[in-house]
């Protein structure tokens, strides 16, 4: 059988290149041609034969690709490339690669989120089985569920020398003895039960760098390492870590402006390669954390890539200045990226919570939080920084080391020593603010022994629906929302309708204006009924803060920034005696979570 050429589409599925495409992929690879130029589907492509990546010359777009090598001696096939490769432990401790096709299916579930992948094997020349390979334990059951082996993950060159193939066979001959043995008994050889939690808790150990190289077991990721992650909020440049038999340390950065900033002057980046060192200590520190057993990774906010759809050339642009990073200081140093406005954006913790699930090394593995810190310039300072900013553009990142539990650094700490500076601006709700809001409402009850409106006003946000359940929609009140009901004319046709029906309303919208609140008003008037206002007290900080909560929660989507401004400069006070109120009520901030999940509270007390 001839070489197949195969590149990783969307869906992380190889697909094969055409018969033409593959023929002049082999003319060059037998050339040892370090890339070839090619024309696919009118596109112009360069494919880098030592990378093993396509690049699309129009959209910038990369792609894995791969070279699957016939072998008439097992019967198998080598991969040349570079990629996640998945063993399986034999029942001798050897871990052995699983062939192509299977590797690639349990590669797809992974990549998407799943809890498990179904593959088959051969047991014997004529007889395949099912099994099961169980991410979150990082193992692989039988059918019966009566054998258990242990499976890893790693990131590495597939290219076999001699040695490498000699090694592959002699791994082959050793689980075809395994299967023969079996066979001859019946029934699969059992394994020792599950003992480890991570998929890599049987790879080498860190050995010493000496003068800061790289080990051998964690190779630099390349562009083709990058996954995609919950429906394109992250991306993730995951690194095969060494193992560690203690609690792993975290050396967490931000990029710009904290690691690099851009050589052009301009205040954002322009390129892929805009970019130099913030300052002459950067190298030498990252290498002197990474001798010292520190994970490094870099954690960053990059809403250009989703913010207002998907951009693959920024996103492009981004991937690559990593892995540029990564090379020209030697060091393999992981990423998570959000590109979107939501819940995986620092200051959330959600992006941390990556690394266990997406970094095989650390999945399952214990993190020494009291040794791991994380290092970035938004810290609310109100100084000249490094990078040449008059002040921090927010306080994102020292709020998600807080958030964390984490030591926070700015990078004129870790890299030139100086004191820290104070905080002059939290950008949203600081901790003491959080910490000094009421548990408790003023009154046990608000509502009125006979018909009336209540008419709320207040951000989105702020309270407004929680104190209309707690208060009012277990008297009987109804409920007017135009979250729900989607239009204003909607709306006050329900009240109308309520009001019709003899009931009490609460009319749960943001009301800001005399204007929005006297449609409602005139509607109690013409029913004979009284109307009172409640006015939520959160500011627009701590009200955006309880919807990033929420939003993380999972209660509600995350509302736009620009509803907030909106709101704002819009508001106005309510006037009892001009607008017809029989009284105007003040809610103040309330910080109660009974009969919530215990995750609310600790949500809420988190930055945001």
């Amino acid at each position: 059988m001839a070489a197949k050429w195969q590149y990783r589409n969307d869906d992380f599925k190889f697909v094969d290149f055409t018969k033409k495409d593959t023929a002049e992929l082999e003319k060059a690879w037998a050339r040892n041609d370090a890339s070839i130029k090619l024309t696919i589907r009118g596109h112009p492509y360069t494919l880098d034969l030592k990378l093993f990546v396509q690049r699309n010359e129009e959209t910038k777009t990369e792609r894995i690709i791969r070279r699957v090598d016939p072998d008439s001696k097992t019967g198998g096939a080598h991969v040349w490339g570079r990629g996640p490769q998945w063993e399986w432990e034999s029942h001798h401790g050897v871990f052995v690669p699983y062939d192509a096709a299977t590797n690639d299916i349990i590669e797809t579930a992974f990549s998407k989120d799943a809890i498990r992948a179904q593959i088959k094997l051969d047991v014997s020349a004529h007889e395949k089985k099912s099994f099961v390979v169980h991410f979150g334990h990082m193992h692989q059951e039988n059918e019966e569920g009566t054998g258990v082996r242990k499976v890893r993950r790693s990131i590495k060159d597939i290219a076999p020398a001699a040695a490498a193939i000699k090694a592959d066979e002699e791994e082959t001959t050793s689980r075809q003895a395994v299967l023969a043995a079996a066979a001859a008994s019946k029934k699969r050889p059992r394994d020792e039960p599950e003992a480890a939690s991570s998929a890599v808790d049987a790879a080498p150990a860190l050995p010493s760098t000496g003068g800061g190289g790289v080990p051998s077991s964690a190779p630099l990721p390349q562009l083709g390492d990058w996954l995609k992650v919950n429906g394109g909020s992250v991306l993730v440049l995951p690194v095969a870590f060494p193992a560690s038999t203690s609690p792993i340390k975290i050396a967490g950065f931000d990029m710009d402006d904290t690691l690099v900033f851009p050589a052009s002057g301009a205040v954002f980046a322009k390129s892929r390669t805009d970019w130099k060192w913030l300052c002459p200590e950067v190298v030498p520190k990252l290498l002197e954390y990474h001798n010292n057993g520190y994970r490094i990774v870099i954690f960053s906010n990059q809403s250009g890539i989703g913010g207002k759809g998907w951009d693959e050339g920024k996103a492009n642009e981004i991937r690559g200045k990593i892995v540029d990073i990564s090379a020209a200081c030697k060091i393999p140093i992981a990423a998570v990226i959000s590109t979107k406005e939501d819940e995986f954006r620092k200051p959330c913790t959600e992006m941390w919570d990556i690394v266990y699930r997406e970094h095989c090394c650390l999945k399952g593995a214990n993190i020494d939080k009291a040794s791991s810190f994380y290092c970035g310039d938004a810290a609310g300072r109100a100084i000249m920084t490094l990078a040449g900013r008059k002040k921090d553009f927010s306080c994102s990142d020292r709020k998600f080391a807080y958030n964390l539990g984490v030591k926070f650094f700015t990078p004129e700490e870790i890299f030139k020593r100086a004191p820290a500076a104070p905080v002059d601006k939290w950008h949203g709700p600081s901790p003491d603010l959080l910490n000094s809001i009421a548990t408790a409402y003023p009154q046990s009850s608000y509502h009125s022994a006979s018909q009336e409106m209540v008419i709320m006003m207040g951000y989105p946000g702020s309270g407004k629906s929680t104190f209309y359940q707690r208060f009012f929609g277990s008297q009987g009140y109804a409920h007017v929302n135009r979250d729900t009901l989607k239009t204003p004319e909607k709306c006050m046709a329900a009240a109308d309708a309520f009001l019709g029906q003899k009931k009490s309303v609460v009319v749960d919208n943001t009301n800001p204006t005399a204007e929005d609140r006297k449609r409602y008003v005139d509607i109690a008037r013409k029913h004979g009924v009284p109307v009172r206002c409640f006015v939520m007290e959160a500011n627009e900080a701590l009200a955006n803060h309880m919807n990033v909560t929420r939003a993380r929660l999972g209660i509600t989507d995350r509302v736009s920034s620009i509803a907030y401004r909106v709101y704002g400069s819009k508001v106005t006070a309510p006037d009892a005696a001009k607008e017809g109120f029989v009284s105007v009520v003040s809610i103040p901030p309330v910080a109660d979570f009974t009969g919530l999940p215990p995750t609310t509270k600790a949500l809420f007390y988190q930055l945001t």
